[in-house]
C-alpha cells in the first residue's frame, strides 16, 4: 500500500525462494529455515556490495543497502554483547 517498490521486489524475491525450497523439500518450512533463507539473501547482498564498491557503482550500493535493511527488519532481534556475556556468566555460575 505504501508503494515502496524496493521493499516489494525484495520481499517477492525472498517469498519465491521460500516457495522453491518448500517445493524442493516437499514439506512446510520451519521458521529457522525461513530465517536461513533471509540470512542467505543478506549475505548475497553484502557480497554484491563489496563487488560494487570495486566498480564504484554508488546507486546500486545504495539499493542493496536498502534491501539489506528491509530484510534485517524481518529477522528476530539479535542478542547484544552484554546480554550474551550475562547469559554465559549465569550458566557458568549454575554449573
Amino acid at each position: 500500500k505504501a508503494k515502496d517498490i524496493d521493499k516489494k521486489e525484495i520481499l517477492n524475491y525472498v517469498i519465491a525462494q521460500m516457495k522453491n525450497k518448500k517445493i524442493d523439500e516437499k514439506r512446510e518450512l520451519t521458521d529457522d529455515e525461513c530465517i536461513q533463507i533471509i540470512k542467505k539473501e543478506i549475505k548475497t547482498r553484502h557480497e554484491s556490495i563489496s563487488y560494487l564498491e570495486k566498480v564504484n557503482d554508488v546507486e546500486s550500493i545504495e539499493q542493496d543497502t536498502k534491501k539489506i535493511k528491509i530484510l534485517e527488519s524481518y529477522l528476530p532481534d539479535s542478542m547484544s554483547y552484554d546480554q550474551l556475556q550475562q547469559l554465559v556468566l549465569d550458566k557458568i555460575n549454575e554449573l
